[in-house]
């Protein structure tokens, strides 16, 4: 007879195998928000700085360039590494706007002159290290700065990503699969008691 008790446990480490898996490998996600009357727009993760060429480019300013594909929240010194052969996704329609202020790490990602992608990163920052900040643009909105709402992601030539999220901010992976393999595991587990009782009223007549 079909043990289900251990089938119900061997498919909910399967389904948290899996999901938990699907998530990318060393990522940097930036999540734009309206928040009030101003735009927000927050950044976290790490970069893997192995294969990724050091570039002489240098900038120092805060600023979004949707049409671009540019954001910068880089107010003081940085080191720029060279990132992909691919250019960078534009991410709006919206021109050059500089931001009103900034808040933790320096991080962008621009382009060089032959459109190739720059990741600016802190002066001294080793490679895996995580890091995170935000720049805020005042008294406008999605809109005024001409950024579209989506999910945009540059991949490195290393294989990290950079994903930029405009308005609604997805849920990350490894909690999506332990929703659903949690729903999984409960609608399976009533399954086994609704049997079990059909087994006790059977035995009982």
């Amino acid at each position: 007879m079909l043990n289900l008790g251990k089938t119900c446990c061997s498919l909910l480490t399967v389904a948290l195998v899996y999901f938990g898996n699907s998530a990318a490998n060393a990522v940097v996600v930036i999540n734009a928000v309206e928040s009030g009357n101003d735009v927000v727009f927050s950044y976290s993760g790490s970069i893997d700085l192995t294969g990724l060429p050091q570039n002489s480019f240098t900038f120092s300013g805060s600023y979004v360039d949707p049409s671009t594909g540019e954001f910068f929240s880089a107010p003081g010194n940085y080191v720029n590494y060279l990132g992909s052969a691919v250019s960078l996704q534009s991410f709006g329609t919206g021109l050059y706007r500089g931001s009103s202020s900034n808040s933790g790490a320096i991080f962008s990602l621009s382009q060089d002159i032959a459109g190739k992608p720059l990741i600016g990163l802190p002066s001294g920052y080793q490679s895996n290290s995580l890091f995170s900040g935000s720049t805020t643009f005042a008294n406008t909105t999605f809109l005024g700065l001409g950024v579209t709402r989506g999910p945009y992601t540059t991949t490195l030539s290393n294989n990290d990503t950079i994903t930029m999220n405009i308005g609604a901010v997805p849920a990350p992976l490894p909690l999506l699969g332990l929703g659903a393999a949690t729903a999984f595991s409960r609608k399976l587990k009533q399954r086994i008691a609704l049997r079990r009782k059909r087994e006790e009223v059977g035995a009982a007549v």
